[in-house]
């Protein structure tokens, strides 16, 4: 096995592992943690297609990678104290 084939397997943990947590109760789906999981298993697979091309799981991992950006800006957004006054 190649190293992008162990590193493309440590991102599918990654987001599956994030998907079984969140179903069992374990983790919250707008939690920091969960987007940061999710982006960094996208951005691992991403890794092992650059050597193994496909362009729909390439297309997958993009979107995936960047729907779980808008979540964590919009979390972390939402935790800031609002303005005084």
């Amino acid at each position: 096995m190649s190293l992008p084939d162990i590193v493309g397997i440590a991102g599918i943990s990654c987001v599956l592992g994030c998907y079984y947590l969140v179903q069992a109760g374990r983790m919250e789906a707008r939690s920091i943690r969960y987007q940061v999981i999710n982006m960094i298993g996208c951005a691992l697979i991403l890794y092992s297609l650059a050597y193994a091309w496909n362009l729909p799981s390439a297309i997958i991992q993009v979107v995936w990678f960047a729907i779980s950006g808008f979540g964590l800006v919009r979390t972390l957004l939402k935790r800031r104290p609002a303005p005084a006054g």
